[in-house]
């Protein structure tokens, strides 16, 4: 079952009330990127994921292994919140499958206790 059906079925007390805010990400550069491609380079993207959220930014090629998106990412979430991260993955885009570059997740905690 989809997370985004499971969440629904959570029982909450009535004394929580939840509320929703938007969640920006804002990416802005990649250096030191790998040659990935035929001929040198990469085709990089950023693809965000939060429950049942999945988004990413354009693919561009890169040059001398650096590439800037300068793109925003809003994502929406409830408190409390009811999944754990927000997870960036960071990938060379291909015909056939991507290469994957890198990654990182933020805990939802962190975040909350960062905003504050």
């Amino acid at each position: 079952m989809p997370v985004s059906e499971t969440s629904s079925l959570v029982l909450m007390p009535p004394t929580v009330s939840l509320e929703y805010h938007q969640l920006i990400f804002r990416f802005y550069d990649a250096q030191g990127l790998p040659d990935l491609d035929f001929g040198g380079g990469c085709d990089a993207y950023i693809q965000t994921k939060y429950l049942d959220f999945n988004a990413s930014t354009k693919d561009i090629a890169t040059k001398k292994g650096s590439v800037t998106w300068n793109e925003e990412m809003w994502v929406a979430m409830r408190k409390p919140a009811l999944g754990g991260k927000v997870s960036f993955g960071l990938y060379n885009k291909n015909f056939t499958t991507d290469d994957y570059i890198g990654s990182m997740d933020f805990s939802l905690k962190y975040i909350e206790a960062k905003v504050q």
